[in-house]
């Protein structure tokens, strides 16, 4: 391109010197003149100027090279363009083809999904309603177990053609205990899971360890509720003695311990001279036909009270 450039200015001065060099109505009609390749052979044969026939002769050849590549050019664009097309007009047919095959697959997994809904649909049409889920398989409390319950399925309707065996489904669920340990524990009228233990008299700390072999521990008689389910129990069964229960600390006049806090920390049911200064574990005490808590010495051997949570 610099070449060109180059080519046209070396035309351009020589015409120029040329041009001075004829007489001035010479000069004037060739620059009115459409100035061209061939005009200036012309020119130069005319006027008997070598040079600018020369000059002529190349400007046709640039003409000609010129043109040449810019027919080359309009060439590339048009195959440009015809591969473009081409391209264009594959990528519109792979688009039918896809578009055509999913709806293919569309419509055959459709008719699958029919066949499977309508199986389904069988299936449940012939079931019998649940029966009531079975009693939890754990019968402590804060234990999990299994609960199920059963149906018997199987195609009976005139609706559906398909032939379904029929048989017994089963469903289970996870559960939690709510009932006491029989033989063991009683439930009393608030629910609450206690164990009296009248067989052998045991320290605070002994009465405490075989409450936790039972997967309980000694109970913390910290509600009215709880109060007044305790009391009956106890009536009932004729106590009288002192019986230890949850509570203990080890300082003297320190803070008194529990296994578990107490939803209201404000009840008590402390006798007015209780604890002692040096009564470090809690009992049960009926006192003036009331039962009061009272501080006891640990080692000291009573009947003990187990609750399971």
């Amino acid at each position: 391109m610099h070449s060109i450039v180059h080519i046209m200015i070396l035309i351009h001065i020589t015409i120029c010197k040329e041009l001075l060099a004829l007489p001035m109505t010479v000069g004037d009609s060739i620059v009115n003149a459409e100035l061209n390749g061939k005009e200036l052979i012309k020119m130069g044969t005319v006027l008997n100027k070598p040079l600018l026939t020369l000059l002529g002769e190349t400007f046709v050849k640039m003409e000609h090279n010129i043109g040449k590549q810019l027919s080359e050019k309009i060439d590339d664009v048009k195959n440009v363009q015809s591969n473009i097309g081409k391209k264009l007009s594959d990528k519109i047919d792979d688009v039918e083809k896809n578009v055509q095959d999913n709806i293919v697959a569309l419509t055959k997994d459709t008719s699958n999904k029919r066949q499977e809904l309508k199986q389904e649909f069988c299936k449940l049409k012939s079931c019998t309603e649940w029966t009531e889920w079975s009693a939890c398989s754990a019968n402590v409390k804060r234990t999990f177990g299994a609960s199920t319950r059963t149906r018997t399925c199987g195609v009976s309707s005139s609706i559906c053609p398909l032939k379904v065996a029929k048989k017994e489904e089963t469903e289970s669920r996870i559960c939690q205990g709510t009932e006491c340990k029989s033989n063991e524990y009683t439930k009393t009228k608030n629910k609450f899971c206690i164990r009296l233990s009248k067989m052998v008299k045991k320290s605070w700390k002994d009465a405490q360890e075989e409450c936790h072999q039972d997967g309980g521990h000694l109970i913390n008689i910290d509600s009215a509720l709880k109060v007044e389910d305790v009391n009956d129990t106890l009536q009932k069964m004729s106590v009288t003695e002192k019986i230890w229960i949850d509570g203990t600390r080890t300082i003297p006049n320190g803070e008194w311990k529990y296994e578990y806090n107490s939803e209201d920390t404000t009840f008590s049911k402390w006798y007015s001279s209780e604890p002692g200064s040096s009564d470090d574990c809690r009992a049960y005490v009926l006192h003036h036909g009331k039962r009061w808590w009272w501080g006891r010495p640990c080692t000291d051997n009573y009947y003990f009270l187990c609750e399971m949570l």
